[in-house]
């Protein structure tokens, strides 16, 4: 049980991390919310849940995303990587 805990925890903080990184791109790009929703046929509030962590993102929701931001999935791994807290 303990490594099911373990692993609800890594995709919460997973999860954080991938909105934290929209988020951040998305406002230096000078997107809104309400715009990148539009981008990708969801909600402002959606988009809010993905950058909260509160939902979890498909690897096909992240892919558009990322094209929508301009970020190559090699650039994405790697930014990633490079601000890890571990």
């Amino acid at each position: 049980m303990k490594n099911c805990h373990s692993r609800s925890i890594n995709s919460t903080i997973f999860n954080k991390k991938i909105g934290c990184f929209i988020r951040n791109k998305r406002k230096r790009m000078n997107i809104t919310g309400k715009d990148l929703g539009v981008m990708l046929n969801i909600s402002q509030q959606h988009v809010s849940r993905y950058e909260n962590g509160m939902t979890k993102i498909t690897v096909t929701m992240l892919n558009d995303i990322l094209n929508i931001l301009d970020v190559s999935w090699e650039e994405f791994i790697l930014l990633n990587e490079l601000h890890d807290d571990n």
